[in-house]
Order: C-alpha cells, then sequence, then structure tokens
C-alpha cells in the first residue's frame, strides 16, 4: 500500500527547505530571515543621456562591488519588517590621453529599511504593498580636478520608493508568476523612475530555476534633461552609473537557488544590462545566503499537522450547488460507500489547507461521488483541489 504524505513540495518547502521566495511572501508573526548578499557589476561599455554607446579604451574599465547585510522579521502575519546596511567598492581606470590613470573607494555605502504588507488573498494570487527608505552614508562634492584621488560611491540623497507586488501561484504544479512595481524617488538630483520586475521560475524539491526582466523607466524629470553638459561634474570615474540623467536601463536575467541543510538557501543570479540611457552596459552577479525561519501562525500549523492517506484525487465534476463532487478514484484504489474523503488547498504559501470534508456515497471502479458535509475554510472546493481519503494516521 502506497502512502501519500499530506506534506507535498509545498508544504515542505515552506516549512523546512527553501528554495526561492517570492517578492510577495512575507515572514508569518515571529518569523526571521538572516541574508548576506554580495553583487558584484562589471561594465563593458558606457551610455551617455542621449542613449549612444561609449566603448572603453584599451585598459580601461569599472568595477562595483556590494555587500548587503540584512535581516527581516515578521511583525505579524501581514506585516514584515527589514533592515540592513550595505558596503560597496569601486575601481576604475581611464584613459587620458597615452596614460591610464586608476581611482578607487571603499567604505559605507547607506542603511536601509523596507516594510511589507500583506494584502488580503484571492485563491492563487497574493497581494504585497511594498515601502522602501534607503539612506546615503556618504557626501559627494563637485569634481574640481582632472584627476581625482579616489571615485564617488554612488548618487547622494535618500532613495524612497513605494509599489506593489504580485505572484500567482499553480497550485498544481511548481510553477510561479510574480510582477513587482515600484514608484521611485532614487536619489539627490535624479529623476524619478518607474522600476518594474517580471518573474517566473520552476520549483523543485532542492532548488529552483528562475528567469525575468528588470526595467527602468525615467519620468524625465532631470533638471539638466536639456542641458546635460552644465550638470555639475561628480567624480564618477569611467562609468555613467552615477550622476546620470534621465535614467533608464534594462535587465534580463537568469539564476539558481538551491536549499542548504532545510532552513538555508544559496541564490546566484546572473543579470546582464544590455540597454538603457544614461547607464552602463555590462554583466551583473549576484551571490546570496539566506537563514529563513518562517514561523507559522497556530491555524495553519493545525492545518499542516502530518497525515498519510492511500488515496490521492482529483476533482471531475462539481455539482451546480457544489455540495456534491465526483472524483477520479474509486474502488480500485481501495474506496468505498461511506469512505471518508478530505479535500485540500495547497500552493506554495499556505502549504496544505483543510477546507472541507466529506463522505463517498456511491463508489464506481476508478470513480466515486462524494457528499461534502463540513467546511473549514472559506475557499471553496474546485478543480484545482486535492481530495484524500483512507486516512492512516494524524
Amino acid at each position: 500500500m502506497i502512502k501519500i504524505a499530506l506534506f507535498s513540495l509545498f508544504s515542505l518547502t515552506a516549512l523546512a527547505d527553501v528554495t526561492y521566495v517570492p517578492k510577495s511572501m512575507i515572514l508569518y508573526d515571529g518569523g526571521n530571515e538572516f541574508s548576506a548578499k554580495f553583487d558584484y557589476f562589471q561594465s563593458i561599455k558606457n551610455i551617455d543621456s542621449n542613449g549612444n554607446l561609449v566603448e572603453f579604451s584599451e585598459g580601461e574599465s569599472y568595477y562595483r562591488a556590494d555587500l548587503d547585510l540584512s535581516v527581516a522579521y515578521g511583525m505579524s502575519n501581514d506585516f514584515q519588517i527589514k533592515v540592513g546596511g550595505i558596503l560597496r567598492g569601486n575601481s576604475s581606470s581611464q584613459r587620458v590621453g597615452d596614460d591610464l590613470y586608476s581611482y578607487s573607494n571603499s567604505g559605507a555605502k547607506s542603511t536601509y529599511v523596507q516594510f511589507l504588507y500583506r494584502l488580503p488573498k484571492e485563491e492563487n494570487t497574493e497581494y504585497t504593498i511594498e515601502a522602501n527608505y534607503e539612506y546615503k552614508l556618504f557626501q559627494n562634492s563637485e569634481a574640481d580636478s582632472v584627476f581625482p584621488d579616489e571615485v564617488i560611491l554612488g548618487d547622494d540623497g535618500t532613495n524612497v520608493s513605494i509599489g506593489l507586488n504580485v505572484t500567482h501561484y499553480f497550485t498544481k504544479s511548481q510553477n510561479f508568476l510574480t510582477a513587482r512595481g515600484l514608484y521611485r524617488n532614487p536619489g539627490e538630483n535624479l529623476s524619478s523612475e518607474w522600476f518594474t520586475q517580471f518573474e517566473g521560475g520552476l520549483m523543485w524539491n532542492k532548488f529552483s530555476l528562475i528567469a525575468g526582466l528588470e526595467y527602468v523607466s525615467s519620468l524625465e524629470q532631470d533638471a539638466y534633461g536639456s542641458d546635460p553638459e552644465n550638470k555639475p561634474r561628480l567624480d564618477t570615474g569611467n562609468t555613467s552609473l552615477y550622476n546620470s540623467i534621465n535614467r533608464s536601463w534594462t535587465a534580463p536575467y537568469l539564476g539558481i537557488n538551491i536549499a542548504l541543510w532545510g532552513v538555508w538557501r544559496f541564490e546566484f543570479l546572473m543579470k546582464p544590462r544590455i540597454a538603457g540611457s544614461s547607464t552602463d552596459i555590462g554583466n551583473n552577479y549576484i551571490f546570496t545566503l539566506s537563514r529563513r525561519n518562517a514561523k507559522k501562525n497556530d491555524m495553519e500549523l493545525k492545518y499542516s499537522a502530518f497525515k498519510e492517506y492511500t488515496v490521492e484525487a482529483s476533482i471531475v465534476k462539481i455539482s451546480k450547488t457544489r455540495d456534491t463532487v465526483i472524483i477520479d478514484a474509486g474502488v480500485i484504489a481501495g474506496l468505498e460507500k461511506g469512505s471518508k474523503i478530505d479535500f485540500y488547498f495547497f500552493d506554495y504559501v499556505d502549504g496544505n489547507k483543510l477546507i472541507a470534508s466529506g463522505y463517498v456515497v456511491k463508489a464506481g471502479a476508478n470513480k466515486s461521488m462524494v457528499k461534502i458535509t463540513k467546511k473549514y475554510d472559506k475557499k471553496r472546493v474546485d478543480e484545482s483541489t486535492l481530495a484524500r481519503g483512507g486516512l492512516l494516521k494524524n
């Protein structure tokens, strides 16, 4: 007799091995996550404010490396706060005539706080409001020399953004789609912009494959948009990433996430910046190591109690009154008239949730009619709901 565990891949992922955390998924009350992210960017070409490519001369280069340390905490089942800090190192080589000059700088770049609030979930789709505030820990001054002692760490001012995350979960597969949209004021003397992100992927028990697209579109509010030559000059080095004018960029990406030791996960993302304006073309590599303790509330723990069944079936037909269903399992699978059937809704967010139960009123060889007699949740029994019978233990 084959035992079918109630903890499917999704509940194992939610409670043990964590391979991926969508942007809209927040920690439950008391849950926490520690992350260390290393973000490395290598410029290949510059793009000026008119969208023209500027090639590097022999020996010229620009590199940026960020170390982002953060901790997130679930303040309630619908509200999460995250705080962190970023250390940055910049290195630039630039040719003037026949001479090649190299500059660098490193130090504390910024601290930040992020707030996530979960809106009411609609079946397989989840919505989260996101707000971010980043405070820069450095101060730039206008360049006063052709040959600076060091390059700047980034753009001045605070980075503030607010927006919405949306994730759709496919309950009977290991796939997901997520979208993220933020209105962002990125800093002093920079135009406000729209940040959008689309992401999808495939999940397995120990790893996930991720693919997505990041796009930034300027709102064209830069005061020097029509007069770029007179914008105050900063020691940016051989890059257009900073002190930009109405910047924009497009960056597709691919990634793989691996679950380690239950609550740990390793993420690798390759995100080349391939087009834009007032930015750089280049390669971006991101490595992240996180430890997530995603506690669940008492009700979800109750629904997630380990159970084993001998039969797992799909719903093939539902009556108009929704109190009777036909499932694709019958006498051959071990069901008979009077057998108890439990109905479960499950996805990546909720794990397995018992939503209803009933009894077989008529059993055929490969199909059975089930009368729903009790409901435990407002979610309705439909074609995506799983039916389980032959309970062995609880």
